[in-house]
């Protein structure tokens, strides 16, 4: 499980990567927010769009030693305010 956790890491970035650069939010499009938490490290991505996703933030975060301990919900809790 964690092997799939880190390929959908992977590719968030290598998709972050193909793109110029992050978009503005537009009033018009929803927000969509993407969170992916694996025993060491939390990520967000936040996309603009239903159809297309255009990438407007991303954050990772390597889990210190403390937090490694945390509960799955926390861990989900902390990536949500990572990407706030």
């Amino acid at each position: 499980m964690e092997h799939n956790m880190r390929g959908s890491i992977l590719l968030g970035k290598k998709r972050l990567g193909n793109s110029s650069i992050l978009n503005k939010p537009s009033m018009e499009e929803p927000l969509l927010i993407y969170l992916v938490v694996s025993p060491k490290a939390i990520s967000a991505i936040v996309v603009r769009g239903t159809t297309k996703h255009k990438p407007v933030y991303f954050v990772n975060r390597v889990l210190q030693e403390v937090k490694i301990s945390y509960q799955m919900t926390e861990k989900v809790s902390l990536a949500l305010v990572h990407a706030a």
